[in-house]
């Protein structure tokens, strides 16, 4: 009975979306940021090259756009059996689920789905000298980096295989849906979606939006715009389902 805007790219928006139909809420799908592989810097850092030479100890994928843009070229310049002997760790269950696609297990998942959680437990793990290559958008946070840093056993490839770029829809006017409030709630699931969505609400009044976040950097960049923020109990797309629906059931 509520309606709320998913801001998810467009590619990964409909499991999300069906979630919270499934619960009966009404959904805009209005992603805000789209996804742009970088190829080219791919190229220059010769992943592969790396790869295929066991250059590497372990990869690290902080998201599934992370994923699914490494495998989509991979595939297209390589043959899957490079990674043989190579240990993958991910952030968060989105990223497992994407990365069992390829039919590929995690070696490593932290207890909290946190970039700082995940650099410093994979570090703990680290006993000799390891190559850890990390594949991650242009953008990305430092707390994962600084925690690896502080284990000097470790070296760190940080490549940037894609960027984030803003959206607007040509569907809906997300400015006037702000101003007119044509929805009750906007869901967040990374600080990217919170600046792309600011950016296609143009100058509308942005804290009375009432924003569903995903963890406590997005939220924090909610915050920036002077948003109404909730953050989920943890960090996957059903506490973010849970939070709405403890939301809506504390407001009535």
């Amino acid at each position: 009975g509520i309606r709320i805007v998913v801001t998810r790219p467009r590619e990964l928006s409909s499991r999300l979306a069906s979630m919270l139909r499934e619960e009966g809420a009404e959904v805009f799908e209005i992603p805000a940021i789209r996804i742009v592989p970088v190829k080219s810097a791919m190229k220059e850092a010769g992943i592969f090259e790396k790869l295929e030479y066991k250059k590497a100890d372990w990869i690290v994928f902080t998201s599934p756009s992370g994923v699914r843009v490494f495998f989509d070229q991979l595939i297209t310049e390589r043959d899957i059996r490079i990674l043989s002997g190579i240990k993958i760790a991910v952030l968060g269950s989105g990223t497992c689920d994407e990365l069992l696609k390829y039919a590929i297990k995690a070696d490593f998942v932290p207890s909290s789905y946190t970039g700082e959680a995940l650099g410093k437990e994979l570090a703990g793990l680290v006993k000799k000298p390891t190559e850890i290559m990390i594949l991650r958008a242009a953008i990305g946070n430092k707390e994962l980096t600084d925690e690896l840093g502080k284990n000097p056993l470790i070296s760190i490839t940080d490549i940037a295989t894609y960027d984030t770029v803003y959206e607007t829809s040509c569907i809906y006017d997300l400015e006037q849906m702000t101003e007119s409030g044509g929805y009750d709630y906007a869901v967040f699931t990374s600080a990217s979606t919170v600046r792309g969505f600011a950016n296609a609400a143009g100058k509308s009044d942005l804290r009375r939006v009432k924003a569903v976040c995903i963890g406590k950097q997005t939220a924090k960049e909610a915050e920036k715009y002077g948003m109404q923020t909730r953050i989920a109990g943890n960090v996957t797309l059903k506490d973010l389902v849970q939070c709405v629906i403890d939301i809506k059931e504390n407001d009535l």
